[in-house]
């Protein structure tokens, strides 16, 4: 029985593959990459499984489709957990509830 360690990205960790190669994972969240976000969630096998945690943890959020829901879970969460782009995202989102 072989033990496979479980390995993470994070917003500056390198992409190992593809039109992305050698740039950070947070590219990947760029509105401009949607299509291919897509396209790597929907094959039936993918060998970096850890990027495709990070698509699916990072991609759904943005100030624009964020719920209610997600803010109150980002601004639950203990803040050594959350990535930077979370972080930008509930900052963008305190300065806008500060607004109104």
């Amino acid at each position: 029985m072989t033990n496979h360690k479980k390995f993470v990205v994070y917003d500056n960790t390198e992409i190992k593959f593809g039109k992305l190669i050698g740039k950070p994972h947070k590219e990947l969240l760029k509105p401009e990459n949607n299509d291919y976000c897509d396209w790597l969630l929907n094959l039936e096998e993918f060998y970096y499984t850890a990027t495709l945690d990070y698509i699916k943890k990072n991609k759904i959020k943005s100030i624009n489709n964020i719920t209610f829901k997600d803010y109150l879970e980002l601004l639950h969460r203990d803040e050594n957990d959350l990535t930077e782009t979370e972080i930008d995202l509930l900052n963008e989102c305190n300065e806008k509830i500060d607004n109104i």
